[in-house]
């Protein structure tokens, strides 16, 4: 059963994939015709980001890098219209780059409240070939599926959506198990950016 709900969940995603443009704007609610926190967060992090993040990678890693999230968080729904909801300590940038070259930028976000928004979002670079990936650990909630759970998915620069793997919860900060589930999640994306690289290997 949880095969057959995972299938369907992918055959949904790869449905609606389709190439972001710089003409789309967040969707409004069909029922109010105005935009949710759902809408304005969700096109924020699954449209906006990566269109800006593959058009200029090392560039936007430089930015976040400076001058946070929460400035592009901030200048995004005031360019909407909506009233941001949530306090700057809930956005953390942490550069996660390896000794190896590879360049990782990870993006913690508010806690989401609904299926398809992101707990983290890794921005990666590989200098050496010149290879980006935008990789996302996603909330879902699936009646049967999981109560609460992560996925680790990606976005690619054609606005397709990918599913690798199941993650975890990790706990809130400050319990020590968080960093540590931290490491875990990361050396997944880590490993995951490597074979896009190398396929071969």
């Amino acid at each position: 059963m949880k095969r057959i709900l995972l299938l369907l969940l992918l055959l949904t995603t790869v449905l609606y994939a389709c190439p972001a443009t710089a003409e789309e704007a967040p969707a409004a609610d069909t029922e109010t015709g105005e935009l949710t926190l759902f809408d304005i967060r969700y096109y924020f992090e699954n449209r906006m980001l990566p269109q800006q993040f593959y058009k200029a990678p090392e560039a936007t890693m430089a930015s976040l890098r400076d001058a946070g999230l929460y400035d592009m968080w901030c200048s995004y729904t005031a360019d909407n219209d909506f009233s941001a909801t949530y306090p700057e300590e809930d956005f953390c940038t942490r550069d996660m780059s390896q000794d190896s070259g590879m360049k990782i930028l990870m993006l913690v976000m508010p806690r989401p409240e609904d299926t398809l928004l992101c707990y983290r979002i890794y921005l990666c670079m590989d200098p050496a070939t010149g290879t980006p990936a935008y990789y996302t650990a996603e909330y879902d909630q699936y009646e049967g599926f999981y109560d609460e759970g992560c996925l680790i998915c990606g976005w690619n620069p054609d606005g397709t959506h990918q599913f690798f793997a199941e993650g975890r919860i990790l706990p809130e900060e400050p319990d020590p198990g968080y960093e540590s589930g931290l490491a875990e999640e990361a050396a997944a994306v880590l490993e995951l950016m490597q074979k896009r690289v190398q396929p071969d290997e």
